[in-house]
Formats: structure tokens, sequence, C-alpha cells
């Protein structure tokens, strides 16, 4: 048994084996995509940016991300763990500073950030868009509510797993079958107005530079394609059922918010998408006009509901990871990894959820609800490109060590996340505040990152070698 095992002996108890099925692991990345929620506000960002492109944008993001998923979907037939990404590093690299830097210090951040940013703060722009009045009348009223919303997230993720997966499957599906229909009823409806138009740079000039730039941006727009992973250790047969889950998963986050950004297109008009982009909550606007008041009702709870499972969803994520991490005795206190009467760990959701909530109020606090969930999303990116690309690398290291063939795809997966993350950190740094500062507090989190493994790698030596290297 190897000493990260050894270690962990008695926090292999704060998990339940075996009871997760591929529809519940799905349930967990289906919600913290939020489909409902990234059509209400990712649309009207990327409209802005590249009009009536919007699909074709959407379309080039998700082919990316779904490439990103392949490297997951490989690693995940060969190994499981609730930190998977700080084992996908050890296994590809042999490298502890990888394995706990960029896999386990920076997908805590991602997770921790995601549910700060996307979730809880995404509850608190959206319904500022809604109720624009009431907003500038009290302007404090979103602090109240992601405190709320963070609560009720905390009970759900505190009475495990398969509570608050079957709660995430409920929503996430709704949110797909809901896209979907509406999406084809108002293709149907304007069926005089379809066009392949959207899926061409034609709408934007053929501006490639323009519609490429945005589509790094737009990976973005399916975050959640990967978030089967933490909860592998939980599953019935993982090595079966997550692969599975993540091929779902790209079918079930992709084919949804591509087909209702065209339909939406369509409604509104491929020449007017620059306009559609300054409206407060375009998709609402647009169901409320063609479907119903009944439709956009339904369209704006879903938004909300969405933004609450993907809440769940990252706190789900984020427990997980931190539990990997204390198990191998390493950053966090071993009472992250005691189990509470519903076999999850307790204490670590309360820590997880309190330390969510602070950073929300804390972003929101310095550049409110919406350029703070901006800010966040784009600072955890970072952490998302680089852990994908050192992924895709160590996976053609441990598949030659194997003597296993190395395909043209995987190859090509790796030039296209080189690049990626290139443009990313060039573009940001030029960007405007606070995407600027988003790029500078990644780069502090890495340097933070670099000193604590220093510190523990001197404080607990064997521990800190042995890092990353648990799975079943």
């Amino acid at each position: 048994m190897s000493h990260s095992q050894d270690v962990s002996s008695s926090g292999n108890e704060g998990l339940a084996r075996g009871i997760l099925s591929p529809w519940l692991i799905v349930a967990n990345g289906l919600a913290a995509n939020g489909p409902a929620a990234t059509a209400a506000l990712y649309f009207t960002t990327l409209a802005g940016l590249v009009g009536g492109s919007l699909p074709l944008v959407l379309l080039l993001a998700w082919l990316i991300y779904v490439g990103m998923t392949y490297i997951v979907y490989e690693w995940s037939k060969n190994i499981t763990s609730t930190y998977l990404w700080a084992v996908m590093q050890k296994k590809g690299f042999g490298s502890s500073y990888l394995s706990f830097v960029i896999g386990g210090w920076g997908y805590w951040y991602y997770y921790i950030t995601g549910a700060a940013g996307f979730a809880i703060l995404g509850i608190a722009a959206f319904i500022s868009l809604i109720f624009p009045s009431f907003y500038q009348t009290h302007p404090w009223i979103w602090i109240p509510i992601a405190i709320a919303v963070a609560a009720e997230v905390w009970a759900v993720v505190y009475t495990g797993a398969k509570v608050s997966t079957t709660y995430n499957l409920i929503a996430g599906l709704i949110e797909v079958a809901f896209l979907l229909l509406t999406g084809l009823i108002l293709v149907l409806m304007f069926i005089h107005k379809n066009t392949f138009l959207p899926f061409t740079p034609i709408p934007l000039g053929k501006d490639w530079p323009i519609i490429l730039t945005t589509m790094i941006f737009a990976i973005t727009t399916f975050g959640g394609m990967n978030q089967a992973v933490p909860l592998g250790e939980e599953a019935i047969d993982p090595k079966r059922t997550v692969p599975k889950a993540l091929a779902w998963l790209a079918f079930l986050i992709g084919v949804p918010i591509i087909f209702n950004a065209y339909a939406q297109e369509i409604v509104y008009g491929v020449d007017n998408m620059f306009k559609y982009s300054q409206l407060p909550d375009p998709g609402i606007i647009i169901y409320g006009s063609v479907l119903g008041s009944i439709a956009a009702i339904i369209f704006a709870v879903l938004v909300i509901y969405a933004f609450d499972a993907s809440a769940v969803g990252f706190l789900n994520s984020a427990v997980r990871a931190g539990y990997g991490i204390a198990r191998d005795g390493i950053l966090f206190p071993s009472w992250f990894t005691k189990p509470n009467k519903f076999k999850v760990p307790g204490k670590n959701v309360t820590a997880s959820a309190i330390i969510v909530t602070g950073t929300a109020i804390a972003s929101g606090l310095v550049w409110g609800p919406v350029m703070g969930s901006v800010f966040l999303l784009t600072s955890n990116g970072y952490f998302n490109f680089i852990n994908h690309l050192l992924a895709s690398i160590g996976l053609v290291n441990f598949k030659r060590k194997r003597g296993e063939r190395v395909g043209a795809g995987l190859i090509a997966v790796v030039i296209a996340l080189v690049l990626a993350l290139g443009a990313a950190i060039v573009l940001s740094a030029m960007a405007p505040p606070p995407l600027d500062y988003a790029g500078l507090t990644s780069l502090v989190w890495f340097i933070i990152g670099n000193i604590v493994y220093l510190v523990e790698k001197r404080r607990k030596p064997d521990n800190m070698k042995k890092f990353g290297e648990f799975t079943l």
C-alpha cells in the first residue's frame, strides 16, 4: 500500500462508494454548466463581440471543449480519484510539484471560484437584470440573496452525493428539454428565416481574428462538461461510469446551447445581434414576445434554478478535491475527510461553503455582482486551460510508457490548447479591468501555490512525494 493510501485510510470512510449511476454522475457536470443560465448570460456577452456569428463561435468553442473532454475521457478509463486532475499530472509527469500546484491547488481554486462566480454571483446578477428598478433602490440586496443561496446549497450538498446529484439531474434534464423544445418551436415558427449564415463568418464580415479570439472566451460556455470526474470514487464501476458520463455530457450540454442560440438569432434577426447584446435579458424578452409571458417566466425560473444547481455541482467538486488533498495529508486539516451521517465530509462542506460565500461577496463588493462574476470566471479559466494542456501532454507520456499508440487527434488537441492558452494570456493582459486583474489574480494564486508546495514539502516530505497517487 502506498503512503498516500496509508495516510488516508481513515479518510476513506468519508465517501459512500458505489452509489452513483452514470446518470447521477452526468448530473454534476450538467448542473455545474447550467445550460439555461448559460443561455441567459453568455449569449448576451458573446453576441456583443461577434454579432450574427454567435452560433459559429459556440460551435467552434464546443468542438475545442469536446477535444479537451476527450483527454479526460481517456484518463478516466485508467484512473479514478476525487482529485483526478492531481492524479493526471502525477501519472503523466511523475511530478508532485505539477500534481499539487496545478492539479490540486489550481483546480480547487477553479471549483471554489466557479461556485462563487458563475453560480452565487450569477443569481445575484441575473436578478438585478430582471428587477433593475428594485436593484437601483436596494443595491445591497444581492448580498443577502448570495448568503441565502449559499446556505441552501450547503444544505443540499451536506445531505450526500445521491441527494445532491438527484437534485441536479432533475434540474439539468428540465433545462435541456426546455431549451431544445422551445428552440424547435421558435425555428418552426420562423421557418422562413432559417439560414446557414449564423454558422459562417459572413455576418461579421469574415473577421476571423475576432471570431477566433471570442472562441477562446466562449470555451468557458461549456465549462461543466468535465465535472463528472470529482465524484468518480462514489460511482458504480467508475472506470466505465465516468467515461460514459463524459460522453453524454458532451452531447447534453453542447447541442441544446448551440441550437437555442441559433433559434434565438433566427427570431431576432442575423443582422440585429449586436442590438440583441444590448438588451438586459434578450432570451426572456424573445420568449415573452414570441411564446408569451408564461414561457418567459418559466425560462426565468429555470435560469435561477440552473444557477442554484450549478452552485451545488461546483461545491460538490470543491469538497471532493479538498477531500483528496487532505486525504494525502497535505494542506487541509484531517477533518476535511471525516464523514457525517450522510457519508460525506460534512465539516469540509461547511468550510468550503463559507469560503465560496466569502469569495463571492468580496468579488461582488469590489466589482459589483455582474463584473465580479466575470472577474472570477476569467481568473479560474487559466487553471482550466493549463490543467487540460498538461493533462494532454501527460496523456501522451502515459500512453507511450504503456506502449500504446498516440493518435493524431491527441496531438491536435495539444496544439490547439497551446495556442488557446497563449492567446488567452495575451488577450487578458490587454483587456480592460477587471479582466486584466483576473489574469494577475491567477498569477498570484499560482505563486502562493508554489510557496505552499515548498512549505509542505519541507514539513511533510514523504506525503508530498506521494501526493497525487491515490486512485481506485
